[in-house]
């Protein structure tokens, strides 16, 4: 089957929805897919390559470069998405598309009126949860005229019912992870060599520095942390707008020796700092809204057997198994952020047991090939049904 995936968020752009759109790519092209990507990014010129069994479109546009704002460059990305969609959809003959953000699916509606092709979309977080002015009626609009909306997570689907979609249209299909990517090894590790870490407690948060993330909640916490493992570091990894305000925040607890800044990492690296820390927290919280919708970076650190703490909020439940696989906590709370990191940097049976069952579950449940499945069965019976009809 031909499938054309709309993907407005792609890597090497770091985030959930990137992350989930290359996992969604890949892992469909491995399983027999004709796959064809079309994303927005700020490089030089349209370019048609394959990578990993799929072909990439990834289509220029002038915001990055200039500022554009906000409204503006939602509307122009639509437009951009919208255009190549056509001119893909015909020339490869596609026989559905997949859209995983809202932007992408706004022209996929237009384009199943023109040309028949159906589409499917992904629902995150915010734009369902609190769907209004702009954002909201373009994903009303999107919502109203695909055959199916996937969800990641029990809160999307609650959200999508409380929108008036049908419940036969929603498929809870949750995310995978590469587990030949992400997985424990021993011995040397370089990003403990390179940072000096050795005889160090190691906690772990990747994702973009964003106020929901929790790393100002995790920061504030670290002074009662200290008191019971003085040897305690925090690796801050990704890049965002909250950078400044949370050196500042290290800088006014005089936590320069505790808190290291890792900023963005290659692909490769990845994997490794999961492996460095001995805790991966990440106690996202609702902010205006926007919540996680949730959170795959619970998983890839469960599948390199490090136990996790995620926050009570949006998706996370999902992917956080409460005292299986990890612990759930108040995002809010700082004492409660603090008796967790305590808790799992203390009691080492503890840790290596709800990391070795993280792996485990992943490797049952969470597999990236086994995600694709789910969605390649999903999309080849609405074919079947359509050509019966």
């Amino acid at each position: 089957m031909q499938i054309l995936i709309i993907a407005p968020q792609f890597p090497p752009v770091i985030g959930g929805i990137a992350t989930y759109s290359y996992a969604v790519a890949k892992s469909l092209a491995a399983c027999g897919e004709e796959i064809t990507v079309l994303t927005v990014a700020p490089v030089v010129k349209s370019s048609l390559t394959t990578k990993q069994g799929y072909h990439l479109v990834s289509v220029s546009w002038p915001g990055p470069l200039f500022g554009i704002k906000f409204l503006i460059g939602k509307a122009i990305r639509i437009v951009l998405l919208f255009v190549y969609a056509i001119w893909l959809s015909i020339s490869r003959k596609i026989d559905l598309i997949y859209c995983t953000h809202y932007e992408g699916a706004t022209g996929a509606r237009i384009i199943t009126k023109l040309c028949g092709i159906p589409y499917f979309m992904t629902a995150h977080g915010a734009e369902i949860t609190e769907p209004g002015g702009v954002t909201g009626k373009l994903v009303r609009f999107s919502l109203d005229g695909c055959c199916g909306v996937v969800v990641l997570a029990r809160r999307q689907r609650i959200d999508l019912l409380k929108l008036g979609v049908s419940s036969d249209k929603i498929h809870h299909v949750t995310m995978g992870v590469d587990v030949n990517k992400f997985h424990p090894v021993s011995g040397d590790n370089e990003i403990i060599e390179r940072l000096e870490l050795h005889d160090k407690k190691v906690i772990l948060t990747v994702g973009n520095l964003v106020e929901r993330k929790g790393h100002d909640m995790v920061i504030q916490s670290l002074p009662e942390v200290l008191k019971m493992v003085p040897n305690v570091v925090y690796l801050i990894v990704g890049t965002g707008e909250r950078k400044q305000h949370l050196k500042q925040m290290v800088a006014d607890l005089d936590l320069g020796n505790q808190v290291i800044f890792v900023g963005r990492v290659t692909d490769m690296e990845l994997s490794e700092y999961y492996r460095a820390c001995d805790v991966f927290i990440m106690p996202s919280r609702e902010v205006g809204g926007n919540v996680e919708g949730f959170g795959i970076v619970f998983l890839e650190a469960n599948a390199c057997s490090k136990p996790v703490i995620g926050g009570k909020s949006g998706g996370i439940g999902d992917a956080v198994a409460d005292g299986f696989s990890g612990i759930l906590v108040d995002p809010v709370s700082i004492g409660e952020i603090s008796q967790g990191l305590i808790t799992l940097l203390t009691d080492d049976y503890l840790a290596k047991k709800l990391g070795t069952q993280g792996r485990k579950r992943v490797e049952e449940r969470f597999s990236d090939l086994a995600m694709a499945g789910k969605i390649s069965q999903l999309f080849n019976d609405v074919i079947k049904k359509r050509k019966v009809s």
